[in-house]
């Protein structure tokens, strides 16, 4: 049995490691959610068209989505503006979010070349070349990614991410930018006052990709 000083000591350490819930099935990422939060993403980003166009398929492709998406985990995680949800007590959703000023880093990738073949390189290169040259200057919080393991889409939770960190930016007086690598999420996008900026051109034969904003909403500054 332990003393009541060591009794206190874990229950201080368990109430460090509560999560912060922003709405409903959304919270702040934990540092035990990184590895499962990675695997999820690549999960729902199986077929998605962007993802499609730069990495094919190929026998490297599982390895290399998720370290793509581990490296935005990772790097969304140490600014605290990651958001994950849950059904259950099941990790089903993942949102990185960047501050402002700051967004994802691909730098990793271009130094790892094990199983990337020059078309993967090139595809990708031109993908951060063609985001970063109509990047918004203007603060604001960057969604990069957000997606539901393919198991438990449909039960809201991308909605729960959405509004739960939309609200926290409001709070703040900060707009988001996202693009939009998938048009059947678009809709969504647009229910949540985000605006289309227009196609981002990534070069001949790249899919479909929207830059799209969203300032913050005139009831939320008042």
């Amino acid at each position: 049995m332990g003393t009541a000083a060591s009794k206190a000591e874990g229950n201080a350490e368990k109430a460090e490691e509560k999560p912060t819930v922003l709405y409903k099935s959304a919270r702040l990422a934990v540092a035990a959610d990184r590895i499962h939060a990675a695997a999820i993403l690549t999960r729902a980003f199986a077929d998605d068209p962007v993802m499609d166009w730069f990495l094919r398929d190929d026998e490297w492709r599982p390895k290399h989505s998720c370290d793509f998406f581990l490296q935005a985990v990772n790097q969304s995680m140490n600014f605290n503006t990651a958001i994950v949800s849950t059904v259950g007590d099941n990790l089903s959703g993942v949102s990185c979010w960047y501050p402002p000023g700051k967004k994802f880093d691909p730098n990793f990738f271009f130094l790892d070349f094990v199983g990337w073949s020059y078309q993967k390189l090139q595809r990708l290169q031109a993908y951060v070349h063609a985001t970063d040259a109509v990047h918004p200057k203007e603060p604001h919080y960057y969604l990069f990614a957000i997606g539901v393991d393919p198991l438990a889409q449909g039960k809201g939770c991308a909605g729960d991410m959405m509004r739960g960190f939309l609200a926290k930016a409001d709070a703040e007086g900060v707009p988001c930018y996202l693009e939009s690598s998938n048009p059947k999420n678009t809709a969504m996008y647009e229910h949540l006052g985000f605006v289309n900026k227009g196609r981002i051109e990534m070069g001949e034969g790249a899919p479909q990709l929207l830059g799209m904003w969203r300032d913050v909403p005139a009831k939320a500054t008042n």
